[in-house]
C-alpha cells in the first residue's frame, strides 16, 4: 500500500479472509499489531505521524502452509521492496 497525500496517512483497511484457509498473515512493523490481531485492522502503529508518505509499505506479509498431503511440501514467503527506484521481489523458500 502507498499513501500519495501526506495529510491523509492514517489510513484504515479492514480486512476479511475467514474462507482463507492454509495462510498466516504477518503485519509489517509499521502496522498496529494489537488492531491487527484483534480485528485484522490495517492502520499504523505511530499514531501521531502515520504511514510515511509517497513509500511502498508491504502491510501484511503472508505465508502458506498446508498439512494436505496433496500440497507442495514446502512454504513460500513473498517480500516486496523498493530500491533505486526498482521494484525488488524476494522469495524465501523453507521446506516443511
Amino acid at each position: 500500500m502507498t499513501v500519495n497525500d501526506p495529510k491523509k496517512n492514517h489510513p484504515y483497511v479492514q480486512m476479511n479472509f475467514d474462507m482463507i484457509k492454509g495462510f498466516k498473515f504477518q503485519p509489517h512493523p509499521d502496522v498496529n499489531k494489537q488492531s491487527w490481531n484483534k480485528n485484522k485492522l490495517i492502520c499504523a502503529a505511530d499514531e501521531e505521524n502515520g504511514l510515511p508518505a509517497h513509500t511502498k509499505l508491504d502491510a501484511i506479509r503472508y505465508r502458506y502452509a498446508s498439512k494436505d498431503e496433496g500440497d507442495i511440501p514446502f512454504s513460500i514467503n513473498v517480500f516486496n521492496a523498493k530500491k533505486a527506484g526498482k521494484n525488488l521481489i524476494t522469495l524465501e523458500i523453507e521446506m516443511n
